[in-house]
């Protein structure tokens, strides 16, 4: 086991669900470990600062929280050298738990402790975007009509994520945005109302219906959904369907190691991993297994 674990506690889930979670997961990370330090996140990028200032004295990092608690870890992991990186663990209590769904981590408190503790780091892809980095996915586009869908308790209660998925189903009008992608060595251009850059398998707790997506292949997987393929995209989401027929549908699949994306004459915002860091043009670049999670 670990010598001194850090435990990154996501501050924005609630006194209570924080005092309830760490009174099933201390015990048995303290019976196994010399120390448990944890601290509670308090705003935005926190958990990056804390992982360049303090991670040098810990041996395992191990998060609480939802996909956002868990992308701001990645980065903070990211920001280190190589050598200095820890092993990472993840204690769900968010909504979608994406990354957890796409690595078949446990999504209850008990059953992920016993995974940290029993389990073996095991090394994953992460996806350099500009100055970010990201582990799932990034979306670019389509929603238009997120603040008359979506009141903003509901936004609260799902969590950001699952808010813009929920505004997704509901859409009723597209707005198509041109686009200029260099995937490799190959050129698209087009409009599209929606880009979805995948490296994980869930998007909003939805499994996504296509083969070969891997977090350990060194591939992304990009998708353009052009206006004839919304209304399968929002019957996915709908639960409504399980496959895309790329042939017909009007969704472009292309995979490739690094990938420049720039959207016509006016700037976009990028959606990482649930949560919005920056604008288009994005530079994209699959970086193979910097990172290793306990599974």
């Amino acid at each position: 086991m670990y010598q001194h674990i850090l435990l990154l506690v996501n501050g924005q889930a609630g006194k209570q669900q924080i005092q309830e979670t760490l009174k099933i997961c201390l015990p048995p990370l303290l019976k196994n470990s010399e120390s448990v330090t944890v601290r509670e996140t308090k705003y935005p990028s926190h958990i990056e600062e804390i992982c360049k200032k303090e991670i040098d004295s810990y041996d395992l990092l191990i998060a609480v929280g939802g996909d956002g608690t868990v992308h701001e870890s990645i980065n903070g992991i990211m920001s280190l050298p190589s050598e200095k990186r820890p092993p990472f663990g993840i204690i769900p209590s968010g909504t979608a738990n994406d990354l957890c769904r796409g690595l078949g981590l446990p999504l209850t408190v008990n059953e992920a402790v016993d995974v940290i503790v029993n389990g073996h780091p095991k090394p994953y892809d992460v996806v350099r975007a500009n100055d970010r980095h990201f582990i799932n996915f990034l979306g670019v586009g389509l929603i238009t009509e997120t603040s008359q869908n979506v009141n903003k308790q509901l936004k609260e209660t799902l969590g950001k994520l699952s808010y813009y998925v929920s505004a997704f189903k509901t859409v009723t009008e597209t707005a198509a945005f041109s686009y200029q992608l260099r995937a490799d060595d190959e050129m698209y251009e087009g409009e599209a109302v929606f880009i979805l850059v995948a490296n994980g398998k869930f998007v909003g707790g939805q499994a996504l219906p296509f083969d070969q997506l891997s977090l350990q292949d060194g591939w992304v997987d990009i998708f353009l959904v052009k206006e004839g393929g919304f209304q399968l995209v929002k019957e996915f989401l709908q639960a409504k369907t399980s496959v895309w027929d790329e042939k017909r549908s009007e969704i472009q699949r292309i995979r490739a190691k690094q990938a420049v994306l720039k959207t016509g004459t006016e700037q976009m915002e990028v959606d990482m991993d649930g949560e919005v860091y920056m604008k288009t043009p994005i530079d994209l670049k699959v970086l193979p297994e910097p990172i290793y999670i306990i599974r």
